[in-house]
Parts: structure tokens; sequence; C-alpha cells
């Protein structure tokens, strides 16, 4: 057998190993940007993970990666110990976000960490707030035609909201639809959800206070409870808007019927015969 034949053989015995570590986990609207993973923020799903094992940073085919599930979270795993470099590609990414967190704090959408075989590295997190917001007034409609009128009523103060992100934007809150950030009116009955990635939410009148008792809800117009609202890269939607007024007690209508006096018919006497 040739020398050549021989190396050739050679260059086709080949070797594969899989290693038996992982990393993730969570890719998160940071609603209020203050880079913590605060309760009811949401994950953000759809966005590619990746690692960047030519250092090229993009994406190629034959990287490892992962797409976050619809509650945000990830996992690359089948991993040789060793050190990665973990991207976010920015490509798959919402509209209109801006970076808050990451695990080496650069804020460049990459996190570079060092695998043991085995481990699982749960701490790999990217946060990203938006810029689009819902808003705005909870009012008292003295006059019950669903229109704000400044001068004559007054926004009511402490009642909570909550915001749910529709998932399937059907506007109704089902499957996977959850809150996402509540709040409270403040004393001129205003509220506002902001730091929001682009997508369809319902906003939902919960008053826990049971401030609302006794009343109905007027408007605006077309307004129901709760509200779904859509909203695109850097919106500003301040028109879901409820407004009360006092139930009115209609009054009863007398149904007594005048009273009769019952007479009994006594039998006729017998003639005389």
């Amino acid at each position: 057998m040739s020398r050549w034949l021989q190396l050739r053989i050679a260059q086709t015995v080949d070797f594969g190993y899989q290693g038996n570590a992982s990393l993730g986990d969570f890719v998160w609207n940071d609603m209020n940007g203050n880079g913590v993973q605060d309760p009811l923020e949401p994950g953000i799903p759809n966005v590619r993970v990746y690692l960047d094992l030519n250092g090229n940073s993009a994406f190629d085919a034959f990287e490892p990666s992962a797409l976050t599930n619809t509650s945000g979270s990830y996992t690359i795993s089948g991993l040789p110990a060793g050190t990665y470099t973990v991207r976010v590609d920015p490509a798959t990414l919402p509209g209109g976000v801006t970076q808050t967190y990451d695990l080496n704090g650069a804020l460049d959408n990459t996190a570079v960490v060092t695998l043991t075989a085995g481990q699982v590295l749960t701490t790999v997190d990217y946060g990203y707030i938006g810029n689009a917001s819902i808003g705005d007034l909870v009012w008292s409609d003295e006059n019950g035609n669903a229109v704000f009128d400044g001068a004559t009523e007054a926004g009511i103060a402490g009642v909570t909201i909550n915001l749910i992100r529709d998932l399937n934007g059907n506007g109704i809150q089902d499957g996977a639809d959850s809150v996402v950030a509540q709040t409270t009116t403040n004393g001129a009955g205003n509220y506002l959800f902001s730091g929001l990635i682009p997508g369809s939410y319902l906003v939902d009148v919960t008053d826990t206070s049971n401030l609302l008792d006794g009343t109905t809800q007027t408007g605006a117009a077309g307004v129901t409870d709760p509200e779904p609202v859509t909203v695109a890269v850097g919106d500003a939607y301040l028109l879901a808007d409820f407004g009360y007024a006092a139930r009115r007690r209609s009054r009863a209508l007398s149904t007594t019927m005048p009273t009769t006096t019952a007479c009994a018919i006594r039998a006729k006497p017998a003639s005389p015969a």
C-alpha cells in the first residue's frame, strides 16, 4: 500500500464526542430597566442565542444555538468543558429594545463563560427594555357620557390594573397569556405601563380594593375591560381609559293590584209551599 493511500485513509477516520455540560437560561423584557429580573417581568420569545465558535460576532449555521421559548428560556446542551463566547443574535430581538443586563456587564449582547465537565450553568441571562407604553386614565364619569369632562369630573386614585401579554393576539386571555405588570392609578387617576416590547396586550382593571363597587363602566367609547391593545416600536398608546358612573337605582313600579273584597254567596232560601 502506498504512503499516499495510507494517508488518504487516515484522513477519513473521524471520531465524534458529545459533552455533557449545558448553559442557559433567560432573555427577558426588563420593563423598568433596572437590570434585575423582577416578579412578573416576561421573557422574550424567539430570540436566538448562540456560541460564537469562530469569533466573528455573527451566527453561523454550524454553531450551537437555541431559540428562546414563549417564556424566554433557552438551553444549549451537549457541550464539552471549555470557554465559550455566548451571544444574542441582535437580528432576532424585538425592535426598539435597549440592553440592560448581561452576565459580564458590558451590555454588548455577549457573555464569556467557562464550563467544567457536566456543569449546568443557568445564569447566562440577557435583559432588554422596550420603548413602547400603554396608559392612561380611570375616572368618575359623573354624567355617564363616556367622555372625560375635565372641568367637572375627576380621576379615581388607587385602582389596581393588570397588564396581560396576549401571545396569540386574539383579544382574550387564554393559553399561555399571563400578567406581566401590575400598577395602581395615581392621585389624578392616571396609570402607565412603560418599557414594553412590541406586541399585543390586554389592560385589565382588577380593582382589588373594591373602589369601583356600585358603579358601571361607561368607556371611553368602544373600550372594554380587559381592553386589547397592540403597540409597535416606540408607540405611546394613551387611550386605554376607563370611565365609571354611579349605578342608578331604578324606581320600582308598583305592581300591587287593588284589593277586592270577597263576598260569600249564600244559597237563596226556598220559597214557601
